[in-house]
């Protein structure tokens, strides 16, 4: 039976990183366009790519914030960043939830557990992680409202939604 209980513990573990790397992916999607949005309502800010650009700098240095350097590299560095991150973070909390079977059977749970993980997450790599690693242009460059918000309303809400619809059938099928 320890055997079992091995196997489907991995199983099930295995199943909430993958799919929390998906939603962290398509959360990462709704993120940015949500940043970029918020960018376009800035009074003074009139680059829509800003948030790629913000992100890029950790590649390329705080320099490249600036809109009158060109956007291309900027874009695509900033992209793959932004949702290789996603992607983790996404899986992260799916392997958090794996663990916690009680919060992944209902829509609320999930809601709750992944707007807290954003919270959380914003405040640690902003307030944390940033400075540490010197990219302090994240504190410097964004509204913390924005940031706050981006990360509970629009990077924890699509990932819960992703997945309370993707384990559906595990719900139905008892698995949960």
């Amino acid at each position: 039976m320890a055997t079992f209980d091995r196997t489907w513990s991995r199983w099930n573990t295995d199943w909430w990183e993958q799919y929390g790397m998906r939603g962290g992916i398509v959360a990462g999607v709704v993120f940015v366009l949500f940043e970029m949005l918020a960018v376009t309502l800035t009074p003074g800010v009139t680059d829509v790519f800003r948030p790629f650009r913000i992100r890029s700098a950790i590649v390329f240095g705080p320099e490249v914030i600036d809109s009158t350097t060109p956007a291309g590299a900027s874009i695509v560095t900033g992209s793959l960043i932004h949702l290789g991150l996603s992607s983790l973070f996404g899986s992260c909390l799916g392997t958090f939830l794996a663990k916690r079977g009680r919060l992944t059977r209902s829509l609320r749970g999930l809601i709750l557990a992944a707007v807290l993980y954003g919270l959380v997450l914003w405040l640690v790599n902003i307030y944390t992680v940033a400075p540490a690693m010197g990219w302090t242009w994240f504190l410097e460059e964004t509204d913390p409202v924005v940031q706050a918000l981006g990360h509970t309303l629009f990077f924890g809400v699509p990932l819960a939604l992703f997945l309370y619809w993707a384990s559906a059938p595990r719900r139905h099928l008892g698995l949960e």
